[in-house]
């Protein structure tokens, strides 16, 4: 399967960009120190970056993936200065195209299948069923995963509410939410993605879950 990384992108974006790409695995970045580990980690067929969003490290990690000629094509989301102003945007140097906001979705799934090397079907509406039919295949292979990240939240509620979550449960509670999210968004549950998002974010606060956060989150991990 081949990797696609998104960074900086609405929220709706992956999730969407998912659907017209059959066969690949589009995983949505929290944040840019997040989306430059993953660079550093992962193996990427592509990258897909907001301009907003190349910070230092991001822009490092691609420039030491290059390096190593492991570096994946750019596709950066980009504002245009209207005025003319000959600054390129952040990130414009790593690109392989750019496109200028508002963003343009079908010349971006367009473009995102011929670099993928995904045939023309994949980014058309006339490819709706043999879509469909590919990304059921794929759902069927992660179904177990995925779920096990649903009882790995319900599991976290249960420990709140019992006074036993310890930071690093929480950390990895928070880590399985976040790729909960991810994968919900790529087999096209969006409503389930948002979900994820939000206990991701319980997760993630200043302070420890109380009562009515382990509350919330149950509810999350059954609705």
């Amino acid at each position: 399967m081949k990797n696609v990384l998104v960074a900086g992108l609405p929220p709706d974006v992956p999730g969407w960009l998912a659907r017209r790409l059959p066969g690949a695995a589009v995983e949505d970045m929290p944040s840019p120190g997040s989306a430059a580990d993953a660079l550093r980690r992962g193996e990427w067929a592509l990258a897909v970056i907001d301009a907003a969003w190349m910070e230092p490290a991001l822009r490092e990690a691609l420039a030491a993936r290059r390096a190593a000629g492991t570096a994946p094509p750019v596709l950066l989301s980009a504002p245009v200065d209207r005025r003319g102003a000959e600054a390129p945007p952040p990130g414009a140097a790593e690109a392989a195209r750019v496109f200028p906001h508002p963003l343009d979705r079908e010349a971006l799934a367009r473009e995102a299948a011929e670099r993928l090397g995904i045939g023309g079907g994949a980014a058309g509406a006339a490819g709706t069923g043999g879509l469909s039919a590919a990304v059921n295949t794929v759902w069927l292979k992660y179904r177990d995963q995925v779920l096990a990240r649903v009882d790995a939240l319900e599991g976290a509620a249960m420990a709140v509410l019992e006074g036993r979550l310890d930071r690093e449960a929480r950390r990895e509670a928070e880590r399985e939410a976040h790729k909960l999210a991810g994968s919900a968004g790529t087999f096209g549950f969006g409503e389930a993605s948002r979900l994820a998002r939000e206990a991701e974010t319980l997760l993630a606060g200043p302070t420890p879950p109380g009562q009515a956060d382990a509350l919330r989150l149950a509810d999350l991990a059954v609705a």
